[in-house]
């Protein structure tokens, strides 16, 4: 099943929130590390790990997995 997707834009910097201090619904995408820990972007999401932009760089899905990266797979001519 497909669902439409919105366009995503990247989060604000504004929701930048140490790691320790990320709550329920805040992506958990790091973005920096400062000396006292590391700063996650804390954008809110739909119930996981990640906001739906950073989703996008961290999922891949089964199809895309199975994908050759390189081109073709191993043992096949190219």
């Amino acid at each position: 099943m497909s669902f439409p997707h919105a366009p995503l834009q990247d989060p604000a910097q504004t929701y930048a929130v140490p790691l320790i201090e990320a709550g329920f619904g805040q992506c958990r995408y790091i973005i920096g590390e400062e000396a006292q820990g590391a700063i996650c972007c804390g954008a809110p999401t739909s119930g996981g790990s990640w906001c739906n932009w950073h989703r996008g760089i961290v999922y891949e899905t089964a199809r895309e997995r199975g994908k050759p990266r390189g081109g073709s797979m191993p043992g096949q001519a190219a």
